[in-house]
């Protein structure tokens, strides 16, 4: 897959809200709902990737546009601990409760190289999708 480019509904099985936080946005960075997201090493959101020296976030609630903007200049609404379904062809039903990885905004995976888990597989839907529980990532 690849980083989302518009906001994207995402299927909830718990309503989405977990817990909400506003997280201010990294310079340069337009987030689009549904995205997962990185904190960056200076403590700003930014779309999620293997980047050293960064953590899981979590899923973006809704869009934030700061193209234009300098780091902090607007917040966007976070879910922590929230259970969504995401796109990855790789993982299969072995992959149940395994801890998973954001490679992208959109996209997770069973390894990286430079970032913490971002939650646990707790369904498959084989070639398709997983359902990931991304409760705070420390305790995953």
């Amino acid at each position: 897959m690849a980083d989302l480019t518009a906001n994207t509904e995402r299927l909830y099985i718990d309503g989405g809200q977990g817990t909400i936080r506003k997280i201010p946005v990294a310079a340069s960075e337009h987030i689009y709902c549904g995205m997962i997201l990185n904190i960056s090493a200076t403590g700003y959101a930014k779309a999620a990737s293997d980047t050293a020296g960064e953590k899981i976030a979590g899923i973006a609630k809704s869009e934030a546009d700061n193209s234009s903007g300098a780091d902090g200049d607007i917040y966007v609404d976070v879910a922590i601990g929230t259970k969504t379904w995401i796109s990855n062809a790789a993982l299969t039903i072995a992959d149940n409760l395994a801890k998973v990885y954001a490679t992208d905004s959109n996209t997770v995976a069973a390894a990286a190289v430079n970032v913490g888990a971002c939650g646990r597989v707790i369904d498959v839907d084989a070639g398709v999708k997983v359902l990931v529980d991304f409760s705070v990532p420390e305790l995953v």
